[in-house]
């Protein structure tokens, strides 16, 4: 199985935004707290060379500007090129999948065909405990490829999860009149 529903949890908009701002957050503190350190042992060896080593002034200059030069493009570099995964929305997959899960499971069971067991990538389609196969919504899904789990292809999940629970609750209030309302 590709899902288990027992294993996820439905995450909210507002905890991804503070998982990412507090990552964010740390991540610039963490490079601040670099620099800061590298700039003091630098400043240590130019001492060092320049009362050591008697070096000119305009030689230690340069090979300062060059140095700081250097640790500036990795800073700025390499944790772009570490967190590319990030960039590129392969992080999201789980965001996806929680999506995929739970619209799956209510609109199996709109349809009367039980929970939602999984989904099949090569047709884009339900897999329900009962006969029926419905579709994933258009622009989610590639038939051959399954779920790419990029911006829009979440949106639109997050979008078809909305629809359905609207429809739910909708089924609810007509069929179950004395339901409390939340």
């Amino acid at each position: 199985l590709l899902y288990e529903s027992s294993r996820y949890q439905r995450t909210s908009g507002l905890f991804i935004f503070l998982r990412f701002f507090l990552f964010s957050f740390f991540t610039v503190f963490r490079v601040l707290l670099f620099v800061f350190v590298l700039v003091f042992v630098s400043f240590t060896f130019l001492k060092f060379f320049f009362y050591v080593l008697k070096l000119n002034r305009l030689v230690i200059v340069v090979l300062f500007s060059k140095m700081l030069l250097v640790v500036f493009a990795m800073v700025l570099i390499l944790p772009a090129l570490k967190s590319g995964g990030f960039l590129s929305g392969t992080e999201l997959y789980d965001d996806c999948m929680d999506y995929l899960g739970e619209a799956g499971d209510l609109k199996c069971g709109l349809d009367g065909q039980g929970t939602f067991s999984d989904y099949d990538p090569s047709s884009c389609t339900l897999k329900c405990q009962g006969p029926g196969t419905p579709r994933l919504p258009r622009g989610v899904c590639k038939p051959g490829v399954g779920v790419e789990c990029t911006l829009g292809a979440r949106e639109g999940l997050r979008n078809w999860f909305d629809g359905l629970t609207k429809q739910r609750n909708e089924v609810l209030k007509r069929w179950c009149q004395f339901l409390p309302q939340k």
